[in-house]
């Protein structure tokens, strides 16, 4: 059954409104905000869907593709990463400076076992498959019910969800906001012109990039 925009709206609304009490916690001392912010976010997605009825491949999340093929598909996203994250980058720093520094780089932890557990759940499962599920998945869904699927009110979705996904990260300055937000714009329309609905690749180039950068910030300590 086709969804009504007025349950778009407020599926979309409770959102807001999860991510911001999750988001007002660094306000009363407790650490580690941004992972709890997308913890209780992807739970409330899938809470949503289930009481929609509907399955996880509404939001891309369908069968995973055997293992070469989801790798060759993420490599074609790479050139459309790479220069997101340099025009993006190149923008920001222009305008207002270099980024801050990602709180998930600043504070990786020490031993080597406690790094590969938070690579394993903090960066493959909140951040990759996290983001990309939220934002690029289930947010950008809902606002293509909202503006509709013509090339305005497509481009439309595509602007609005890069918007609130660069906002997200505020904590790396406003240059390091529009450099996310041009990644978060390039994966959207890729996500929907090229991957056709698969969020897969997007999650795996997603969660392979930052571990890398993760991984290099690590060893040169």
């Amino acid at each position: 059954m086709p969804q009504s925009k007025p349950s778009a709206l407020l599926d979309l609304a409770v959102l807001v409104a999860v991510i911001m009490a999750a988001w007002s916690l660094r306000f009363i001392g407790i650490e580690n905000v941004g992972a709890i912010t997308m913890a209780v976010a992807l739970l409330t997605v899938f809470v949503i869907l289930k009481l929609r009825r509907q399955g996880a491949g509404q939001i891309g999340l369908g069968p995973i593709p055997p293992a070469r093929m989801l790798l060759q598909q993420a490599l074609r996203l790479l050139p459309w990463f790479a220069g997101a994250w340099l025009v993006g980058g190149f923008v920001g720093v222009a305008l207002f400076g270099p980024p801050q520094t990602a709180s998930a780089v600043s504070e990786l932890p020490a031993g080597l076992w406690t790094f590969l557990l938070d690579i394993t759940v903090v960066t493959w499962v909140l951040i990759a498959f996290g983001e990309e599920t939220v934002f690029r998945g289930f947010v950008l869904d809902r606002l293509l019910v909202l503006a509709g699927s013509e090339r305005q009110g497509t481009w439309l979705a595509i602007l609005l969800q890069a918007a609130w996904f660069g906002s997200l990260h505020a904590s790396q300055g406003a240059s390091g906001m529009i450099m996310t937000g041009t990644i978060g714009l390039i994966f959207g329309w890729y996500y929907l012109n090229r991957s056709r609905g698969n969020l897969w690749p997007l999650i795996v180039l997603h969660g392979a990039v930052d571990s890398v950068i993760l991984t290099a910030s690590w060893l040169s300590r």
